[in-house]
């Protein structure tokens, strides 16, 4: 596409989205320490803020009209963007200060999304805002954040080996019925099904990068 054509996708799906959309680019394009983008239905990008383009490496934010997530996007991260933004235009519903990781490559950092649907004058679903900080970084951290933080650097460290849920509750320093109720709260995700998600995207890297037998990968990740 070139300039012009991106400028008028950008202008034409801002003014089907009304003033809200607008108001939501000119708030993000001031905050330092938020990702923010607006998408369409075909996960075109529609607008970006600053530290979005900085995140993706790109320059201008006509360097990102009309791409799509999965093209600017590292896989990992693109998988994350798209599987949020297609919640929310099935069900309409806003995704509020939902945290996750990036746990199909071992990161230990938490951050918050927030995803909200936007609509055209007929009230029909026409995209998407969202937006996603670290955790850290929110002015007041919520209580979770430490113990939940040290549970997840401590799996990404151990995987491999035997892991209870007594062993993470204590690093949480909470009783297991309490860490297993704030864990799947905050991470969407049993313990359990955490510490497995990690054991087999490590085993699937090393399948993609190595020469290693699957028996020996078992092994190796747990």
């Amino acid at each position: 596409m070139t300039d012009s054509e991106k400028t008028d996708l950008q202008k034409d799906f801002l003014k089907c989205a009304g003033r809200n959309a607008e108001a939501f680019k000119r708030l993000f394009d001031a905050l330092p320490n938020v990702l923010f983008h607006i998408a369409d239905r075909q996960e075109r990008i529609i607008a970006m803020n600053p530290r979005g383009l900085e995140n993706c490496n790109a320059v201008r934010e006509l360097d990102v009209v009309g791409e799509s997530i999965a093209d600017l996007f590292p896989s990992v991260i693109a998988e994350v963007y798209m599987a949020r933004d297609h919640e929310v235009l099935a069900t309409g519903q806003p995704i509020v200060n939902r945290v996750y990781s990036h746990c199909a490559d071992r990161s230990t950092t938490l951050r918050i999304m927030n995803v909200w649907p936007l609509y055209d004058a007929r009230g029909r679903i026409i995209g998407t805002a969202a937006a996603y900080t670290d955790a850290a970084s929110t002015s007041s951290m919520p209580d979770w954040y430490g113990s939940i933080k040290e549970v997840v650097a401590f799996v990404d460290r151990h995987y491999a080996e035997r892991l209870s849920l007594a062993q993470l509750a204590k690093i949480a320093n909470v009783s297991e019925p309490r860490f297993r109720r704030l864990f799947q709260n905050v991470m969407e995700m049993t313990p359990g099904h955490y510490v497995t998600t990690i054991r087999l995207n490590a085993a699937r890297k090393l399948l993609a990068t190595t020469d290693m037998l699957i028996s020996d990968i078992a092994t190796q990740v747990g």
